[in-house]
């Protein structure tokens, strides 16, 4: 799936520590296009004395095929930059102790009081 910044570019390695990916589709759009009868003609290329004759056919405009103008979804994911404000909340987060640090460190306090108490 591709990745994509916010102008379109396609991202190889996005940087997760400054900025996040978002699911989203990408619009591709296709126009109409103009039906074109093809336009040839014959050329002779040998004749013999009997008054028959090898020809070939000889496209001079191409036919194509008309359409109407349509588009179609591709899924990718796209790569939001955090704010200078998300980043100093992610780094405040960091530095706050989790729930299990703080249950570690209240264990490690009961045991030292512990082994300190029955010494």
């Amino acid at each position: 799936m591709k990745i994509l910044d916010q102008h379109g570019n396609e991202i190889l390695n996005p940087d997760l520590t400054k900025g996040h990916l978002e699911l989203d589709k990408l619009t591709i759009h296709h126009d109409a296009v103009t039906a074109v009868a093809e336009q040839s003609h014959i050329e002779v290329i040998k004749e013999y004395e009997n008054g028959g004759k090898d020809v070939e056919k000889v496209v001079d405009v191409p036919g194509i095929l008309g359409c109407d103008a349509y588009d179609t979804y591709e899924d990718i994911e796209r790569y939001i930059p955090y704010t200078a404000a998300e980043l100093s909340a992610i780094e405040k987060q960091k530095s706050t102790p989790t729930i299990p640090d703080r249950l570690a460190a209240v264990e490690e306090l009961l045991l030292s009081q512990m082994i300190g108490g029955n010494a």
